[in-house]
């Protein structure tokens, strides 16, 4: 989903769980869960927290906060 404007984190778990929605019925269950959901906005060491532990993210895609090492390890520790 993309969008001019940034959204919260309530909205993007709605989002997520409208593709979730989507996808299982077009699929059989056991497809539907093997799709991976990635948030693909601004993820970072201040929102990664918050997103990650949304039940209809399943990661995220990270982009200037991977150069920034003590950005990255939080992130990386916040997806355990």
């Amino acid at each position: 989903l993309v969008s001019a404007y940034r959204s919260h984190e309530y909205q993007i778990g709605l989002y997520n769980r409208k593709v979730n929605e989507y996808l299982n019925a077009g699929y059989d269950e056991a497809t539907a869960k093997e799709i991976t959901i990635q948030y693909g906005g601004s993820m970072n060491a201040a929102n990664c927290a918050g997103l990650l532990a949304k039940a209809d993210i399943d990661g995220g895609l990270i982009g200037g906060a991977s150069l920034k090492s003590a950005d990255f390890a939080v992130i990386t520790k916040a997806a355990q």
